[in-house]
């Protein structure tokens, strides 16, 4: 044989060898693990923008500076279809450290400086824009058409109503306050092609409960206030609450206002059950989905993972364990019986991970029939790629 030839054979052959000796590639998290989080009592801030620049008496890198503090913090925005959806039913799962950003007034440093800002950073926004004054020049500069469908088409930067003029909806008359809810949708989607305009934000935070039948009458699914607090599950759409946030902030309130949603304290430990692993195990009563926990983890690699769940063996433990999957393609939901099979790890089921992108799982307290147990969780490599190199 021509040794060069044999040598390329040989090569082959033992790096096959090689893939083939490889381990499975195995990722733990425990719920002591610094990857566990949970609350008891979960909420969700908005926070509402307006100009972010010099023109505003704000610099722009303030703004910045807070967007990356939230990136650092592992928080995670949310669209407001995903808020109402978990309000009216618990699902879709909230990711760690919700929260919603919102721009009113459309001013043009949403676009030249929130829309970067968020999009380099893997962030989502609102922009609630008054209809008339799109692309006009008043005081202040605002957007175009043109640029915000590039928002829209982005996925970065969501853009919804603010009314046609931007008037206190509880000081005019029938007729134009149903212009002003409805003209401004209908001009939303006659600019923006395929888009339905779903939510509104009160100008000036003017309402009340004849502006909110017209604002539903009008087609709108939920409107944003600018009443201070988190939305929880019992908090009406149509009275969503904000807190008004400004570049220049100080940061104690700034961060304050992101970890307002966390409260309630975390998911009980302990060690009374047997079959836990590790050092012991959280849980939950439960209840309607606001107590919440997370296993997060970063896979090296891209791949299909086996990913299993364990929980401990215990009378009362929950009989509808929600467990919800977040990988490469969206969001899958598990329901496990956990007054069954405790000590071992049970499949969840087979999902795709993009390798050194932050992933989670989830496991709520809703309609679960008992203690909901938060123990460990486990992802077992399915097809593994090896680097090798031929010599």
């Amino acid at each position: 044989m021509n040794h060069s030839i044999h040598r390329v054979v040989l090569a082959v052959v033992f790096a096959v060898q090689l893939c083939r000796a490889a381990p499975a590639l195995d990722i733990i998290v425990d719920d002591a693990d610094a990857g566990f989080l949970s609350v008891n009592g979960l909420g969700v801030p908005i926070f509402m923008y307006h100009g972010l620049d010099s023109a505003f008496g704000f610099n722009a890198a303030d703004f910045v500076a807070q967007m990356d503090w939230l990136a650092a913090g592992g928080f995670h925005t949310i669209t407001l279809d995903h808020l109402k959806s978990w309000i009216q039913t618990g699902s879709p799962a909230l990711p760690p450290k919700p929260i919603v950003l919102t721009f009113d007034d459309n001013y043009i440093t949403i676009y030249t400086v929130a829309y970067p800002t968020l999009g380099a950073r893997g962030f989502t926004g609102v922009n609630f824009v008054h209809t008339a004054y799109v692309g006009v020049v008043t005081s202040y500069d605002h957007a175009d058409w043109n640029e915000i469908n590039e928002m829209e088409t982005s996925g970065v930067i969501f853009t919804e109503s603010h009314t046609v003029n931007h008037v206190n909806l509880t000081t005019v008359n029938t007729t134009t306050l149903n212009n002003e809810l409805v003209n401004s949708k209908t001009a939303i989607e006659s600019h923006m092609p395929g888009k339905t305009c779903r939510h509104l934000s009160y100008p000036y935070g003017g309402y009340n409960t004849t502006v909110i039948a017209r604002t539903q009458a009008a087609g709108y699914l939920t409107a944003v206030t600018t009443n201070g607090g988190v939305n929880n599950r019992s908090t009406p759409l149509f009275e969503l609450r904000r807190y008004g946030i400004n570049p220049d902030m100080a940061a104690a309130t700034f961060q304050s206002s992101a970890n307002a949603g966390l409260t309630g304290g975390v998911w009980a430990a302990g060690s009374s059950q047997s079959d836990y692993y590790g050092v012991g195990y959280h849980s939950a009563a439960a209840g309607n989905g606001q107590s919440v926990g997370w296993w997060m983890f970063t896979p090296p690699q891209t791949g299909l993972y086996m990913v299993y769940a364990r929980w401990t063996t215990g009378a009362g433990n929950a009989s509808g364990a929600s467990y919800v999957v977040h990988h490469t393609d969206g969001d899958t939901g598990v329901l496990k019986d956990q007054s069954v099979n405790g000590g071992q790890w049970m499949a969840l089921g087979q999902f795709t991970f993009s390798g050194g992108r932050q992933t989670w799982i989830t496991l709520a307290n809703n309609n679960a029939g008992g203690t909901v147990i938060a123990d460990a969780i486990r992802l077992s490599s399915v097809t593994q790629v090896d680097d090798w190199h031929l010599y």
